[in-house]
């Protein structure tokens, strides 16, 4: 069976990626770097990016006082939302 390999070039690195890393830098001043670490419930950064596309849908595409699109800041919270399950996952499944 053949290996699969990511094609990370599909990603769309420029703006779009500058932005998730302010968010991501903002996100850790606010709350510690990799505060995410260690949780198993990935709803609560669910919920906070249903939230930045609420502020979105509402035409505030820019959250006042951090100059950070809340676009970027939802797609770090679902990343975040992903790494949390699979993490669990994957240590369920080692326990198991």
């Amino acid at each position: 069976m053949k290996e699969f390999k990511p094609r990370y070039s599909l990603l769309p690195w420029g703006t779009a990626m500058r932005s998730l890393a302010f968010a991501a830098e903002h996100g850790a001043g606010k709350h510690g770097e990799h505060d995410y670490q260690g949780k198993t419930d990935p709803v609560e950064f669910i919920d906070k990016a249903v939230r930045h596309i609420d502020a979105f849908l509402a035409g505030r595409a820019i959250e006042p006082g951090t100059n950070k699109h809340h676009l970027a800041a939802a797609t770090m919270d679902l990343l975040i939302a992903l790494h949390v399950d699979l993490s669990h996952r994957t240590q369920d499944a080692k326990d198991n």
